[in-house]
């Protein structure tokens, strides 16, 4: 089971079986093709193709000769002919914009903390503006989905445009174009990465009621068989440490919401599942790319262990005995895990990293005892018991400091520095001057922990989930629960989790709706 599962993470879509979301048994397959479902192998290299109605035509090159291919999407039938030569061996279809029944659709580019956005014209006005949850290339737009090509990974997302709920509906050759016809979609399938440089193509062709099934399921609500201790979210991706019952092991799940699938990280055979078997419970978690790591607590021993999603070897990263050393946080971003040791009674502590080989290092020695380290991109932030807040590269260098008042929890995006103080105030502050930027208040009996995503900090009570406009100050509620409630957002929106009644409940709140909670 262990390689299957890493196919799915790879790419193959697993499907959640059960039924209004639980998760009996962790049982999950290999997602098949939706019905109707239609493959076209062509034996060459496709520089272009073009789709009207249930028609498409390819143009393709094989050993220096010219060719196209009509393929009739519905009725499977296809007539291969001599074509012209393309000489830039790219699709010319590549768009940001297209029309949709009455209706011009636009792509518009963000940059830096900016959400790239769908924006959806009538007779010259925006009818609909809606925040992405991925930086796009092209677009194809038909009825009331469009469809987006990723940029810079081999993504295809479906956009439902009325309301922006979106989902991820295909893998495709880097730098390809997917196409959206009233029949369905079509684009050049890479399931398999390991086949990009083959001599041969498959154009995959889906139905539209499929694509748009997939949209209505993307982002449902996940409920598991235990109470979860922690979640934690990087883009897609969410990983959530769940404490099993007296038969089952604590663990680690991956969710990825726009393909709607969930995969076991931690594995029965490996170190999780013996030390929690030994008295040890699951603690914090932290996922960045495509590796995870989470804390064990036993009576004696706190550690930090580590594995990726290509490779479900566990390993044992940093690990604390009582008295002398505690593993105060954890964070991690894109390629970058890192966390907090603190020396008690020594006094200082250390921040470490997990290089891409699993193999830990020491990037910051302190004198004063790290409480939380927060990871974005390249840098680290870590608040210190002292009250400072140095933020580093990831080789440790020292980039800024900072002294705001009475921190209890920091988080760091692009140019932002968030501060959630004990006073019940956030403060933003700009890492490149060192200045000040604002300074918002908030309700109180807030949790210590705060995340940020595109100018939106999210901070939680014990049962309610806020949402704060930094530029604004605008606060809302976003979820309120009826246990105690964890919460992280990245550019999809927020994930969520509470227990209640031995059981755990994961929800999704996408970025249109937390703009239009926050007004």
């Amino acid at each position: 089971m262990r390689h299957h599962r890493r196919a799915l993470w790879a790419g193959v879509a697993a499907t959640l079986v059960a039924s209004a979301g639980a998760y009996p048994a962790y049982a999950y397959i290999c997602h098949p093709d939706p019905t109707g479902t239609r493959t076209l192998a062509v034996a060459g290299q496709v520089e272009a193709y073009t789709m009207s109605g249930s028609q498409v035509r390819i143009h393709y090159r094989k050993k220096g000769s010219c060719k196209s291919i009509s393929w009739n999407v519905q009725a499977g039938g296809s007539r291969s002919s001599r074509a012209a030569c393309r000489n830039d061996g790219t699709n010319p279809t590549a768009r940001v914009a297209a029309s949709a029944g009455g209706r011009v659709v636009v792509l518009r580019p963000g940059a830096g903390d900016v959400a790239d956005r769908l924006l959806v014209r009538k007779h010259g006005h925006v009818v609909r503006s809606w925040p992405l949850p991925e930086r796009f290339r092209s677009l194809d737009a038909h009825g009331d989905i469009a469809l987006l090509a990723a940029r810079g990974s081999r993504e295809t997302y479906a956009v439902r445009l009325h309301d922006g709920r979106a989902a991820l509906v295909g893998l495709t050759h880097r730098g390809d174009s997917p196409q959206i016809e009233a029949p369905g979609i079509v684009y050049q399938d890479n399931l398999y990465k390991r086949k990009e440089a083959g001599a041969q193509r498959l154009m995959k062709f889906v139905p539209r009621r499929a694509v748009e099934q997939a949209v209505r399921r993307a982002g449902k609500p996940l409920t598991v068989a235990g109470e979860i201790a922690d979640l934690a979210m990087d883009g897609p991706r969410v990983a959530i440490a769940v404490r099993g019952g007296a038969a089952e092991c604590d663990h680690v799940l991956f969710w990825n919401i726009p393909w709607q699938y969930v995969s076991r990280l931690t594995e029965e055979d490996e170190l999780t599942c013996h030390q929690t078997q030994s008295g040890a419970r699951i603690g914090t978690v932290a996922v960045g790319g495509i590796g995870a790591e989470w804390t064990t607590v036993g009576v004696r021993l706190k550690r930090v262990l580590s594995a990726t999603i290509v490779d479900c070897v566990e390993h044992i990263i940093a690990t604390a005995r009582q008295g002398r050393s505690d593993l105060v946080s954890l964070a991690a971003d894109g390629g970058v895990l890192a966390y907090a040791v603190s020396y008690g009674p020594v006094g200082g502590g250390a921040v470490g990293a997990v290089g891409p080989r699993m193999r830990p290092r020491t990037i910051s020695t302190r004198a004063s005892a790290p409480l939380a380290v927060h990871v974005d991109g390249a840098k680290v932030a870590v608040l210190g018991a002292d009250g400072r807040v140095d933020v580093l590269d990831k080789g440790g260098q020292l980039l800024q400091t900072f002294r705001p008042a009475a921190p209890a929890a920091i988080a760091l995006r692009e140019h932002r520095l968030v501060v959630l103080g004990r006073d019940a105030r956030l403060r933003v502050f700009d890492t490149v001057t060192g200045r000040s930027l604002a300074t918002w208040s908030l309700p109180g009996g807030l949790s210590p922990a705060v995340d940020v995503h595109y100018g939106v900090a999210v901070v939680t009570s014990r049962s309610t989930v806020f949402v704060v406009d930094l530029v604004s100050g605008r606060v809302a509620a976003i979820a309120n629960t009826p246990g105690r409630v964890t919460a992280e957002i990245e550019a999809p929106g927020i994930t969520y989790g509470y227990s209640a009644r031995g059981r755990g409940y994961v929800r999704f709140v996408s970025f249109a709706r937390i703009e239009a909670a926050l007004g």
